[in-house]
């Protein structure tokens, strides 16, 4: 059967070679590219299809040309993937690339090269398909080969393209040994995307391929077959006067991450998460609720975000820069027009402002107590509906002052609106110049002593961005041009840093969702006072920042400042509402219960960002505003809390940590080895056993010998862990815990 047909909506192409960068391995370029790279790419809009072709170097000896019987490709030549994106029209493709910057952000993780070609209507052709599967994911029981070809010096376009489809792709359709056969004609090089670091967008003259051609074999004989015909010995004969090069590159496996226009559930969850869903069979993972809520549509497991409308992905983003420009301005009414109706607006620890005119007020007040501010970005994410943003924000005083503090915004939209807006910082140093800040506080500080260069967004804004530039004609001019340090908002020769030289990132591969795993393992350590487990979670050389203090730059230090903070509460609970995992770094967006050591209780919004090598946290910044939790006096209101929503609603809690002691086997083992949340003996004293059930707990070498020598103390904490209720049913109870 031919399963050509399938393709013919994708009328236009881009193909593109891809080169790893030096210093990683093969592996580590297959499993970045396919898990991390091609989800983002995915969600993208205009794309009809997406490929990714892993390939092996072309080594040659097999594939002889009349002129080359060995037929290699030069070293420099050797390529290590191809994307090829379809799409239904140029104007789909055109979408395509005005979405893809946020693409160019992160090529020089693993590639040093991409060379992209696009193709014209009718120049990308499936010829004949006899492989049942169009959406592979992994290795194919076929042999396949990309081959190169580059016309010859003395030939014309027109000329080289007519040999190529009535006398080159005739010849190989027609074979009986041929399951595939896919032809490319290349325009010239696409060299109209902006550079990626030190990613090489441009070929050598003369190095450009003209062609390339997609040949299929079910096994290496039919492959010996064919290349020993008549008839493809009279096409290599014939090929001379049109080309010059035709190098086959073996594929070593493919992945599909958008087909027929929609997403596939490696798209959606990434190659390796796809291919273990397929393989154990679980048909509840590509059902709608699943679906909604890892594709980030504002829908969760645990009650409606909300509704969203699709837009552009990196619009969002553009968006929240916006908002930025308006606040950088002091217009309160701009700023609250990127609203909806019904929106959550939430400063800190206090209570939310749950309709524009209560935005305005809020801002306007703000406004009136600094000369200007400025945020200096560090990261922006956009995930679905939602954007995250790490910076720091300067804050210029009317006395003349200047204070920099860490903060880190949610941003959830719905369509091109704001539905939320949680700004996550102890913004008490503005009002209060007494309150000692260091230089170090900040989130541009990383390890070794070393600093994050960002990227100027915001002053590139009002200086490049057409909405900038007439913001500032309209009279709009943000306000440290003109208080503060008066930088010049119009200046086209305003020397940016460029955000490409700082430190690479240690990335190392682990399994999706294991870093979220951790994490919640790591809040266990922290909600039992175990200060030695806490830290054994991070690198020998960590960042760890809590609030506006000096960042912790060793485990020692780690060490000494969680087991002072433990003491001064008697317990912690970490309320969380949503985790997100994106390629090296967890998000958490939560609510914290401290209970004081006289009994009272305080909940404060926080979020968290964890930023991992390997299975080890390098970097977590805390931000919030703890002054509460030492002084009681200050006022903290029931909403609050991260849990608020639009016109009072509230967000159903997941109980993720009390689920972890009661239902998973490390926190139940935690629990055994002594390690009770304090929150089971302190405060609210929530039960940690699951359905009331004993949990044996063991002596310190684990053994059971039969006698009675374990550890009481373990034993006396298990039992402080419960409730009287629970304690009187177990003993009423006639069986044997």
């Amino acid at each position: 059967m031919d399963y050509s047909s399938r393709d013919q909506q994708g009328k236009v192409s881009f193909y593109v070679l891809l080169w790893k960068r030096k210093g990683i391995s093969v592996e580590l370029f297959d499993n970045y590219w396919k898990d991390v790279h091609g989800p983002v790419c995915a969600r993208l809009p205009g794309q009809h299809q997406y490929w990714q072709f892993h390939v092996a170097h072309n080594e040659g000896g097999f594939w002889y040309m009349p002129d080359d019987p060995i037929n290699t490709s030069a070293p420099e030549e050797q390529f290590d993937g191809i994307a090829e994106l379809t799409f239904t029209s140029p104007t789909q493709r055109e979408t395509w690339f005005k979405a893809a910057g946020i693409l160019m952000d992160d090529e020089h993780n693993i590639f040093s090269k991409a060379i992209g070609y696009n193709t014209n209507p009718g120049n990308s052709i499936t010829y004949v398909d006899k492989i049942p599967d169009g959406c592979p994911n992994g290795e194919q029981d076929i042999l396949k080969y990309h081959v190169m070809i580059r016309k010859a010096d003395g030939v014309g376009v027109a000329e080289f393209r007519r040999f190529m489809k009535e006398r080159l792709v005739p010849v190989f359709s027609s074979s009986p040994q041929i399951t595939k056969c896919r032809l490319h004609l290349f325009e010239e090089i696409d060299s109209s995307r902006p550079s990626a670091g030190q990613v090489i967008h441009s070929e050598i003259p003369g190095q450009q391929y003209h062609a390339a051609l997609e040949i299929a074999f079910a096994n290496q004989l039919d492959a010996a077959l064919f290349l020993e015909s008549n008839s493809y010995q009279n096409l290599a004969q014939e090929s001379r006067p049109y080309i010059k090069d035709f190098k086959p590159f073996p594929q070593r496996t493919a992945y599909t991450f958008v087909h027929d226009d929609k997403i596939t559930l490696a798209g959606q969850r990434s190659s390796f998460v796809a291919d273990l869903i397929t393989r154990i069979g679980a048909s509840n993972q590509v059902k709608q609720n699943i679906i909604s809520l890892m594709m980030g549509d504002g829908k969760s497991a645990y009650g409606d975000g909300g509704s969203t409308s699709e837009i552009i992905p990196g619009k969002r983003t553009e968006l929240v820069q916006a908002l930025f420009s308006r606040g950088e301005a002091f217009d309160s009414q701009g700023f609250i027009e990127f609203f909806t109706d019904t929106p959550v607006y939430q400063f800190g620890n206090f209570e939310p402002c749950l309709d524009k005119g209560a935005i305005f007020e809020s801002v306007k007040y703000f406004f009136s107590q600094v000369s200007a501010l400025y945020h200096e970005i560090k990261m922006m994410w956009e995930v679905g509906s939602t954007v995250f943003v790490e910076m720091d924000v300067t804050y210029w005083r009317k006395d003349g002052s200047e204070v920099t503090l860490p903060c880190f915004d949610i941003c959830r939209f719905e369509g091109e609106k704001l539905a939320e807006l949680r700004i996550f910082m102890d913004a008490n140093p503005v009002g209060d110049a007494s309150i000692p800040i260091s230089d170090t506080s900040s989130v541009m500080t990383l390890a070794n002593q070393q600093r994050y260069q960002p990227a100027d967004i915001m002053k590139r804004f009002f200086i490049e961005n057409p909405l900038g530039k007439k913001r500032v004609l309209q009279g709009h001019t943000p306000k440290w041009a003109i208080a503060g340090p008066r930088w010049s908002a119009t200046d086209t020769r305003t020397p940016f840093n460029s955000g490409t030289n700082n430190p690479p990132s240690g990335l190392l591969e682990t399994m999706p969702g294991r870093k979220t795993e951790i994490v919640t393992a790591l809040f266990a350590r922290g909600e039992a006072f175990d200060s030695q487990g806490f830290t054994e979670f991070f690198v020998d050389n960590p960042v760890y920042q809590f609030g506006n203090f000096e960042p912790c730059l060793d485990k020692g230090a780690i060490f000494e400042s969680v087991k002072y903070f433990f003491s001064q509460v008697s317990a912690l609970y970490h309320d969380i509402k949503m985790m997100w995992e994106t390629g090296n770094t967890v998000i958490v967006e939560m609510d914290v219960m401290y209970w004081r050591k006289d009994g009272s209780l305080v909940t404060l919004p926080c979020a968290d960002i964890f930023r991992f090598e390997g299975e080890k946290v390098a970097e977590l910044r805390i931000f919030m505003d703890a002054n509460p939790v030492g002084n009681a006096s200050i006022p903290v209101s029931d909403t609050s809390s991260i849990m608020t929503l639009k016109e009072g609603s509230r967000y159903k809690s997941t109980d993720v940590m009390k689920k972890f002691f009661t239902e998973h086997p490390q926190g139940q083992e935690r629990v055994r080895q002594g390690f009770v949340p304090k929150w089971a003996i302190a405060g609210p004293r929530w039960s940690v056993t699951p359905e009331n059930q004993y949990i044996p707990i063991s002596n310190n070498n684990g053994h059971d010998n039969g006698n009675n020598n374990f550890n009481w103390q373990q034993l006396r904490n298990y039992l402080k862990g419960l409730n009287i209720s629970d304690l009187v049913q177990m003993l009423s109870s006639e069986e044997n815990p």
